[in-house]
């Protein structure tokens, strides 16, 4: 686990590095699965006292793409709707086309949908998280 922020608890099963998404501390696609859950569309916002940044979120999608190892898996999910905008400073919300398009080459999975409290496989026009298992071809190198 990567975070910004001290763990402030040990788990035998859990190693923790302090650090960033814009400066993940792993070598290049050295690592064969990677998650980010609800953090991407955060950064470059100020509201967890980083700098602000316009491309915060495509800045984080390519460093989290630069560690994964080829045919390796990156789990990502984020706030998505029928268009895309910004909340500031809380976070983005991104058409999902608008999203995957921030991946390529890696190819997507699978794709999973949260809406109020229903997790299902049908994208809804309407405000809600998509979750994507996304993979680097294994031919693939940054």
């Amino acid at each position: 686990m990567v975070d910004l922020r001290p763990l402030s608890v040990e788990l035998a099963s859990l190693r923790f590095r302090e650090g960033s998404i814009l400066d993940l501390p792993f070598e290049d696609e050295s690592v064969p699965s990677v998650s980010s859950l609800c953090v991407v569309e955060h950064i470059g916002l100020g509201r967890y006292g980083d700098a602000l940044d316009p491309h915060g979120t495509v800045r984080a999608v390519a460093e989290l793409m630069r560690i994964v190892a080829p045919g390796g898996d990156l789990y990502v999910s984020v706030p998505i709707d029928v268009g895309s905008r910004v909340h500031f400073n809380a976070h983005r919300v991104f058409s999902e086309q608008s999203f995957i398009a921030l991946f390529e080459p890696f190819e997507v999975l699978e794709r999973r949908y949260i809406y109020g409290n229903e997790f299902g496989e049908t994208w809804e026009p309407r405000a809600g998280t998509g979750c994507y298992r996304l993979r680097r071809p294994a031919g693939s190198s940054s």
